[in-house]
């Protein structure tokens, strides 16, 4: 059994962790709507960047040639994909591409039949992360017959959907918002550095400067652009914009002298990619300049100063608020305990509490450091893991564990295995002893630390007042910085063990442990038996039910088995190991067979509403589509919180009352299993946990309204 319990621990690192591939690139031909594409895919290593057409700061953009004998084709390519902001080492800006992404080319009839005879492909690259190294492709192709709907695949397979989807997707021209302003001043930081300014009024400002910049520069020669710098002033809920240019003009061949006066020699067309709205898809917007503004940027910059403390914000966290953030993680953590999250593990956390009740003081401080030590050891394998993948690129929100069906599994069996041991079906050294009604209790300091690490398991699901601020600090700043709140988190869960260990006299007015402890077992192994099957249903919403439903039924029934021979119909070593171990080699076939993987049908929700009103499945062009005023519940099948405010708000007949007077729309998104989509969107505006909870008002505008939601707040809002 201690070996089983073992298995949480290592199980978190194993089976949560995701296969690291090859750089590889992807050339495909495809129709749509009656027009004909080539795409050339390229997928990075987890953790490294390619470069836009502005690499930013240094870098270089990716090149890509097309040819046949030897002379380049002029294929009429389309608008590169939107990039990433990437600040890297030394607080160096890069614009470029993680993970997959496609250029594309349209392809006229006559470049169809050019394209019957093979020709060369040829891309060359930088891929960078903590250093930087080139890259380069040649591919031929050759395309046979009169129609074709895919050439051959280089390395790795890209569908045509998926390829519609990103051609979809690439930013196309659109009109200059009416609330934006751009103008040009000469920067006194330099001698030739220029200004680029701008003002943004009714501004929803909450998805920028953390991963993305409000405007995006195209390149423009002879100017080289800086960081993106944004303040934003509450009384007027304008948003000021700033990035400085450097005059790059006497690199350029022949040199281009900066103007002596404040005319250019041309006109110059500034472009930038810009997102409306959070969940709207970028376009391209253009400014031209003939001029610039000689002075008025010192004035502008004092302006800037004056707004300190209500900047928008940035990718960098200030140190100075550190201290209050390690609070709100301590705090977050002890909130934790009354948590409904917690409450299937509540019961025996407190049974512990009153079997150590009549110890002498140096062995309770012992039993529960080591549940202290439990706790904090398994936050630190959530911050490694945390830390790991966002090494690797990839997006992680808090829960991450009951995303992992493998984990889960394991979790459901676990639980039901202890929910047997309270029935008595076996016995083996819990927590709190082998014998939970004697008053003295065997040592047992590593059930103590097993205690701790299946806490924390199962109470860090949902979130809680305090703790939305930590998580988000924690999942979006540095390594060092992920520990630390972690372990701030786990100090708070322990913190009543810790204090019960120094003082036991706190827990004087608990009842005194007997015999009636061993009758309250069966209770507990009841709320251990409905952990489990909280903990199948949750399973049940990441895989296909219809395939798996019945092996994990086996498995359970194995398990039951197993436990129930050893105890009831023999006592021969032999058999006993024979039977017990069905179950583990069941298991092993079940992960061989890949029984336990996520359901591939990412678009449909696992939590059904049981309501007379429209709940419509979310999407971030859903969203988009749908006029305000909207309201968006992200939750998942292991919130309990999420269950909780269900019953209070959503399921009440004020509820429905006010979504029929108000005309307010009702969308659910579910995160029960992992969804790049809905952990990018929570990202954008610095959500890591559910539930949380947004509304889009009637003019567009995104609000989040935290965790915690009434129907006053939803009102609120709204106006």
């Amino acid at each position: 059994m201690k070996y089983l319990l073992l298995t949480l621990v290592t199980s978190l690192a194993f089976a949560i962790g995701s296969k690291i591939p090859k750089a590889q690139t992807s050339l495909n031909y495809f129709q749509n709507n009656g027009k004909h594409y080539l795409a050339l895919g390229i997928k990075n290593d987890k953790g490294w960047h390619t470069y836009w057409k502005n690499p930013g700061d240094a870098g270089l953009p990716t090149k890509i040639t097309i040819s046949q004998d030897g002379q380049d084709l002029k294929l009429k390519m389309l608008e590169w994909p939107v990039p990433h902001r990437y600040i890297e080492q030394g607080n160096i800006l890069a614009y470029g591409y993680g993970g997959e992404h496609t250029f594309f080319y349209e392809l006229s009839e006559s470049d169809l039949n050019k394209l019957k005879k093979t020709f060369k492909v040829y891309a060359k690259w930088l891929i960078c992360k903590d250093i930087c190294i080139p890259g380069k492709k040649e591919i031929l192709a050759n395309f046979k017959g009169d129609k074709f709907d895919y050439v051959k695949t280089y390395n790795f397979e890209q569908s045509k959907s998926s390829l519609i989807k990103q051609l979809n997707e690439l930013p196309q021209a659109g009109p200059f918002p009416e609330n934006l302003e751009i103008y040009l001043n000469k920067d006194p930081s330099g001698a030739t550095n220029l200004s680029i300014n701008y003002t943004y009024k009714l501004a929803d400002y909450k998805f920028v400067g953390a991963k993305e910049n409000l405007l995006t520069p195209f390149p423009v020669v002879p100017f080289g652009f800086k960081h993106e710098n944004l303040f934003y002033d509450s009384s007027t809920q304008t948003l000021y914009g700033k990035m400085i240019l450097e005059w790059d003009g006497d690199l350029q061949e022949p040199e281009i002298p900066f103007p002596k006066g404040a005319t250019f020699d041309r006109e110059f067309t500034f472009k930038f990619l810009y997102r409306k709205t959070p969940d709207a898809k970028p376009y391209i917007i253009e400014k031209k300049f003939s001029k610039f503004a000689p002075t008025g940027q010192k004035q502008l910059d004092d302006f800037y100063k004056s707004l300190k403390g209500k900047t928008a914000k940035t990718s960098k966290k200030s140190s100075k608020n550190i201290f209050l953030i390690m609070l709100y993680a301590f705090l977050g953590g002890l909130i934790l305990n009354l948590m409904p999250c917690v409450l299937p593990v509540i019961s025996i956390k407190l049974f512990g509490l009153i079997a150590h009740r009549d110890e002498n003081q140096s062995s309770v401080l012992r039993h529960n450091l080591f549940y202290s030590f439990g706790v904090l050891s398994t936050f630190m394998i959530f911050a490694s893991i945390v830390a790991a993948i966002k090494a690797s690129g990839e997006s992680i929100g808090w829960g991450f564990q009951l995303q992992s069906p493998t984990f889960v599994a394991i979790m459901v069996i676990v639980i039901f295995i202890l929910a047997l041991n309270m029935f008595g079906l076996f016995e083996f050294k819990t927590p709190f002893g082998s014998k939970l009604g004697n008053a003295e209790l065997k040592k047992g300091v590593l059930g103590d630390f097993m205690s701790g690490v299946l806490t924390t398991i199962l109470s860090t699901p949902c979130s809680a007042p305090f703790l939305g601020s930590a998580l988000t600090y924690a999942f979006t700043t540095t390594t060092v910085n992920i520990y630390l709140t972690f372990i701030f988190i786990g100090i708070g869960l322990s913190f009543p063990f810790i204090l019960t260990g120094i003082a036991p006299g706190l827990i004087s007015f608990l009842p005194r442990p007997g015999l009636w402890m061993e009758k309250l077992k069966n209770f507990l192994g009841l709320t251990l038996l409905l952990t489990t099957v909280w903990l199948y249903d949750v399973l049940m919403g990441i895989v296909d039910p219809q395939n798996v439903g019945i092996y994990i039924n086996t498995l359970i029934t194995l398990t039951f088995f197993a436990f129930f021979f050893h105890n009831r119909v023999s006592k021969r070593s032999f058999f006993r190991i024979v039977v017990g171990i069905i179950p583990l080699f069941f298991f092993i076939y079940m992960v061989k067979q890949d029984l336990l993987k996520p359901s591939s049908n990412l678009n449909g929700s696992a939590i059904a509403r049981n309501s007379k009103l429209n709940w419509q499945n979310w999407s971030q062009d859903k969203l988009s589509q749908t006029p305000g005023p909207v309201f968006i519940d992200f939750t998942a099948k292991w919130c309990l919180t999420c269950k909780v405010n269900k019953k209070l708000v959503f399921e009440t007949d004020d509820f429905e009352n006010f979504t029929k007077q108000s005309g307010l729309k009702l969308m659910i998104a579910d995160w029960t299993k992992y969804d790049p989509e809905i952990t990018k969107w929570l990202e954008k505006y610095e959500v890591v946990s559910v539930p949380a909870y947004f509304v889009k008002t009637k003019d567009g505008k995104i609000k989040f309204l935290g965790e915690t939601i009434s129907i006053n707040k939803i009102k609120e809002s709204l106006k």
